[in-house]
């Protein structure tokens, strides 16, 4: 069954973000090594990732709107999420997932929340920031404004923010990071 599913995962993905990636080798995991330790979850093979979804995401470009923030996905759009989930050194967590044709990242950074989505990395910050100052972050590096060795020197601008709209939580950094190509090592 793991060769079968691993097949159709190489199959499918062909692209990965590199913030998960830059986060991966900080905590001494390659992205290869990384991909070896997706298992099928439990309802694999009755719902295979080509399975068509109700939004027909397999087909089509998929560009969430702003509503769609970190906290709140839709089990919809996020069917399925075959990942790995760890504990990073830091206290934090990093989740592997693969999305439609992309390996993507959910993790807990500090007290912020890092989501990328098909070349958009969203920065959910716990506190809530002067509107006067996140307006003055749009046009900026994000390296400049947050300070993260994932960041650095990558040359990402932060393109929009959104009030979270959750509760005492903060804004959402919108950052364009774009995707990188990546096959599967078992399809190489």
């Amino acid at each position: 069954m793991l060769a079968t599913f691993r097949a159709e995962l190489g199959a499918v993905v062909r692209s990965a973000s590199p913030v998960l990636i830059g986060l991966l080798e900080l905590d001494g995991l390659p992205l290869d090594h990384a991909v070896a330790l997706i298992m099928p979850q439990d309802d694999w093979p009755r719902k295979p990732r080509l399975a068509p979804s109700p939004f027909n995401l397999s087909r089509r470009p998929l560009t969430l709107p702003a509503k769609y923030t970190s906290a709140r996905l839709p089990q919809a759009l996020s069917y399925p999420a075959n990942g790995y989930r760890y504990d990073r050194p830091d206290g934090g967590h990093l989740h592997l997932q693969v999305m439609d044709h992309s390996l993507e990242l959910v993790a807990r950074i500090g007290r912020a929340l890092f989501v990328t989505r098909f070349g958009e990395l969203r920065i959910e910050l716990a506190d809530e920031l002067p509107e006067a100052i996140v307006t003055a972050c749009l046009g900026r590096m994000i390296d400049e404004v947050v300070d993260h060795p994932a960041l650095r020197g990558r040359g990402w601008p932060i393109v929009d923010f959104e009030d979270s709209g959750m509760p005492l939580a903060g804004h959402e950094l919108i950052v364009r990071t774009g995707s990188v190509p990546y096959r599967m090592p078992w399809s190489r």
